[in-house]
């Protein structure tokens, strides 16, 4: 169990971010289902290529309902400084919050935004909204992402890894889709021929821990493990799965890849799956449509997707990288009430669906089926098949802390600076520290 002071945390993140904002007042509008007045809304959400999905949607809400909602845009980079300031503010600027999966967590822990059931004690998800490892839910006493915890988010950009592949390319030469990293290795090496063509580019910038844990879990491993039995955690970086994870990470970063391989991030990999010059490779649903646009890619109508491999079929483990919305706490009853009353509407299942269409990336379950039916549509397959072996990312309050420092570490191993043992020995040490200065008990 943890026992860190929500004024503690609350008093953190204002010093780290400096200045508070406030903002408030709104117009009110009525619903044109119940009749209630409710009062328009502002939502703060990240720049994104799913960002105009997002916009029509809302359209559809005003339309329906007769309500109004501001959509503000901020760049990812400023975005996690924005919301902290709105929510440490005597009254939030904005209604609802888009969060991220790596650092929500320390604002359901300050409970510096309100619990869904606080507002509406009969909230609940039904069983098709995906709920990624309980990332939306908060238990207090155990200090993580648990079922037993309270809902304090509604999941809305469902972004996790798949594979994607030149369907054409494996056809001419016999190859079926990757379902192992085996497989991988060999369809790579087959297409390997610098500098018209590389056979694998993996993530070893901005956030290569993404491509890292797809394999650890895959092998059984884990970066931390929480031990309900004695509750405590158990950092898994310097055991036998991740050292063999690791080394399966340096081969697809480095072994069939070009020679500038350190200075490939996500969008690099994607480029060069445009361009028609790798044949496969594994990251965000997000970047599927990106494929099909004949003003940036060469291979329009030639990609398809599949389940991230592991090391044998039915052992794959892509990782989530979802983004929630959240409710302030801050804010007056009626606004909270407004919110959730979008947030309620934004996850139906019909909703959802049309979402997916415009260009969005769902969370429910049966919105991915019934979009892969339609061949516009040919990843949701493959992220309807991927959902049960989902893992989710670092589920603690210091998760962004943890990540800074993977980060390091592992650009420093893909530049040959340090060797993968000692790689892996300094991240044991490194995130021992940040979990223990943060209250947690690690064993």
């Amino acid at each position: 169990m943890r026992f860190v002071k929500k004024s503690m945390t609350i008093a953190m993140l204002m010093l780290i971010v400096g200045l508070m904002v406030f903002a408030g007042g709104s117009t009110e509008q009525t619903s044109a289902e119940s009749g209630e007045k409710l009062p328009a809304i502002s939502i703060l959400i990240n720049e994104s290529p799913w960002l105009d999905a997002f916009r029509k949607i809302v359209d559809v809400y005003e339309k329906e309902t007769g309500n109004q909602v501001e959509i503000v845009g901020s760049p990812y980079s400023a975005l996690l400084t924005r919301i902290t300031n709105t929510l440490t503010a005597p009254e939030s600027e904005f209604d609802i919050v888009i969060l991220d999966e790596v650092w929500s967590n320390q604002f359901f822990d300050g409970e510096l935004v309100a619990a869904l059931t606080d507002i509406d004690p009969d909230f609940a998800f039904d069983e098709g909204v995906l709920e990624y490892d309980w990332a939306t839910r908060w238990d207090h006493e155990l200090g993580t992402n648990a079922e037993s915890g309270k809902i304090y988010a509604v999941p809305i950009n469902g972004n996790m890894q798949i594979m994607y592949y030149r369907a054409d390319l494996l056809d001419e030469a016999g190859f079926d889709p990757p379902q192992t990293w085996d497989d991988v290795f060999e369809i790579a090496k087959y297409f390997y021929d610098p500098p018209n063509m590389y056979g694998m580019v993996g993530r070893a910038t901005g956030r290569p821990d993404f491509g890292y844990q797809a394999i650890i879990h895959s092998l059984g491993g884990y970066l931390l493990d929480y031990d309900s039995t004695q509750g405590t955690w158990d950092i898994g970086i310097n055991k036998p799965e991740a050292h063999e994870a690791l080394d399966i990470y340096l081969r697809l970063v480095k072994q069939y890849s070009p020679d500038d391989y350190a200075n490939i991030g996500q969008a690099q990999m994607i480029s060069l799956m445009q361009s028609g010059r790798v044949p496969m490779i594994y990251t965000v649903t997000a970047a599927a449509p990106n494929f099909d646009d004949p003003a940036t890619s060469t291979v329009v109508g030639k990609v398809r997707a599949t389940v991230v491999p592991g090391p044998r079929p039915g052992e794959n483990a892509p990782t989530t990288g979802i983004q929630p919305f959240a409710i302030p706490n801050n804010l007056p009853d009626a606004r909270k009430q407004a919110a959730l009353a979008f947030l309620k509407w934004v996850i139906q299942p019909d909703v959802q669906v049309q979402f997916g269409k415009f260009g969005g990336i769902v969370t429910r379950q049966d919105a991915w089926e019934t979009l892969s039916e339609d061949p516009k549509f040919w990843w949701a397959e493959a992220v309807a098949k991927s959902t049960p072996y989902a893992h989710g990312q670092i589920r603690v309050t210091v998760g962004g802390r943890i990540f800074s420092a993977l980060e390091t570490l592992l650009r420093s191993v893909v530049a040959g600076d340090t060797t993968p043992d000692e790689t892996l020995r300094k991240a044991e040490v490194e995130i021992r520290s940040i979990m223990e200065s943060a209250g947690y008990k690690v064993k």
